[in-house]
């Protein structure tokens, strides 16, 4: 039998994959809490300089600055304003950039070495790395600390999504998809009311990393994909990770077999068809992908464009 015929036998969304899915899911609300991270640790308060004339040097700013706000932030701690100011806004533009490059490289990656293990070390990563943001003694060590957190989250995003739709059957495709998405939007409104209770930006960036740590536990658990293993000719892992399935979801499937894929025929299809070029030079997806660049762009755009002024200052 072929590989839908399969879960048909095993279930396209059983009570294993369902809470495989979660965990996937949920780890989504960790994603967002770190992609949100920058905004609440970086708040600027409004801060008063009390001289006649802005001092020439930053050294000089730090001994006649007073901030009028109550706010623990990496401005507060480093002076993040005028001259240095832009550095709060360079933290985030790592991290995106980290984004940008985890998102090119760990679709390629899992595609040669499996989704579990690129998952599961971006995943660990991303946790450590976190803790270095919480523990970061200056801007630099922060600064790259994001940049490296940013990395994983681009990668671990990519492959967590995939891994929601490759545990499943095909018709459940478009509703995995769905909840992933809704869960990082609950995130990023989780992430708002943890700000609320937990202020000081170390103690903050503490515990929106920390849960980080259950996630990567849960997802020890997680087996490779069976889709994954079946497309490189795995074909006797694949049919034991389906019959692990078929076994937690309570259905028999002890005589399972899936039709033979040779590792040759599918290695080579995968070089005919794989890679990042695919996204420019297939008809289909290039205009996709248009379209989908053009839907952030905008949304992003308008994001900035709504966001409020963050801080004033005044000379007294």
């Amino acid at each position: 039998m072929d590989l839908e015929d399969a879960f048909q036998v095993v279930g396209e969304f059983g009570p294993y994959q369902k809470r495989a899915v979660a965990v996937l899911v949920l780890t989504q609300v960790y994603m967002a809490c770190q992609s949100m991270l920058i905004v609440l640790v970086g708040a600027t308060p409004t801060y008063r300089i009390e001289q006649d004339s802005v001092p020439p040097s930053q050294q000089e700013l730090f001994q006649h600055v007073t901030f009028t706000e109550d706010i623990d932030s990496i401005v507060t701690e480093w002076f993040l304003i005028k001259q240095q100011a832009y550095k709060v806004s360079l933290a985030g533009s790592l991290f995106f950039a980290g984004l940008l490059v985890g998102n090119v490289v760990f679709g390629p990656l899992s595609d040669k070495i499996g989704r579990r293990p690129v998952y599961l070390t971006g995943l660990f990563f991303e946790v450590v790395f976190g803790y270095v943001t919480a523990l970061a003694p200056s801007y630099e060590v922060f600064a790259v600390s994001r940049l490296l957190v940013g990395l994983m989250n681009g990668g671990i995003g990519l492959v967590c999504f995939v891994l929601t739709q490759e545990y499943v059957g095909k018709s459940y495709w478009a509703m995995t998809g769905t909840l992933t998405s809704m869960t990082f939007a609950v995130g990023i409104a989780l992430f708002g009311a943890l700000g609320y209770f937990i202020q000081p930006w170390r103690s903050l960036a503490t515990a929106a990393n920390s849960s980080g740590v259950l996630f990567f536990l849960l997802s020890v658990t997680l087996p490779e994909s069976p889709r994954w293993l079946y497309s490189q000719g795995q074909t006797e892992r694949a049919e034991e990770v389906l019959r692990y399935m078929a076994l937690r979801n309570g259905n028999t499937a002890n005589h399972l077999m899936l039709q033979r894929v040779g590792a040759a025929k599918a290695g080579n299809h995968d070089k005919r068809g794989a890679g990042v070029l695919q996204l420019v030079l297939h008809p289909v997806l290039r205009l996709r992908t248009m379209v989908l660049m053009y839907v952030c762009c905008l949304r992003h755009a308008a994001c900035g464009l709504w966001s409020p002024p963050s801080h004033t200052d005044q000379i007294t």
